[in-house]
């Protein structure tokens, strides 16, 4: 269990509103080191024969131009590719699109870059646009998705694989580490002006939109 406590506390998250001429929009921020060197981390996320071990089953090309689908998840285009610090995909996922009643995309940016002693920097951001449904989820419907796979991706670096991707959640360790990460986005919420209350009320939402019942 200890090792999840740090898995939690790895990461840096934040959540930023902007309004521009396309309209309302929010970005989540998860930003966090890893043991493995850039080349490695990269490989890791754009092979489907490794995403398979930490994000699910991928399909497609993840390059410039190309297209991928996540059994039973995301879908989406690859807008930009630069190996090996760039990755930026459209990313539709009905499900969570239509929990936080959003436009239908929304677009994944993630960045790596060296941080020494052969470890990585990665920094994701994840910009949905025109959610609607922000106060009643918001940032954890998405945040926690995303804490998943990075607890995935750590642990397939490490060599230490999740079992069974899909059905953590449902395992005790999986529902304390949904618990904990939908605690950590309240105060993410809280600290972008909601009020305290609301914050509470959405990450109990959000947990309990990857919770199975108990």
């Amino acid at each position: 269990m200890a090792a999840l406590v740090d898995a939690v506390l790895a990461v840096r998250r934040e959540a930023r509103h902007r309004t521009d001429p396309a309209g309302d929009a929010v970005t989540i921020a998860l930003r966090r080191s890893l043991d493995a060197t850039q080349e490695n981390v990269w490989h890791a996320c754009v092979t489907p024969e490794r995403l398979v071990h930490w994000l699910g089953p991928v399909t497609g090309d993840i390059r410039e131009d190309g297209a991928f689908q996540l059994e039973g998840g995301a879908r989406g285009k690859v807008l930009r590719c630069a190996r090996p610090g760039l990755l930026q995909v459209s990313w539709v996922d009905d499900e969570q699109l239509r929990a936080l009643d959003a436009d239908d995309s929304s677009e994944v940016t993630l960045r790596l870059s060296a941080a020494g002693y052969g470890a990585t920097l990665l920094e994701l951001e994840h910009t949905i646009h025109a959610p609607a449904g922000w106060d009643r989820y918001g940032p954890g419907v998405a945040g926690i998705r995303w804490d998943l796979g990075l607890l995935g991706l750590a642990r397939h670096l490490a060599g230490r694989e999740l079992a069974d991707i899909a059905a953590f959640p449902s395992s005790p360790e999986g529902r304390t580490f949904v618990t904990d990460t939908s605690q950590r986005w309240r105060a993410v919420h809280a600290a972008s002006g909601a009020p305290a209350v609301r914050a509470r009320e959405a990450a109990a939402r959000s947990a309990a939109f990857f919770l199975p019942e108990a």
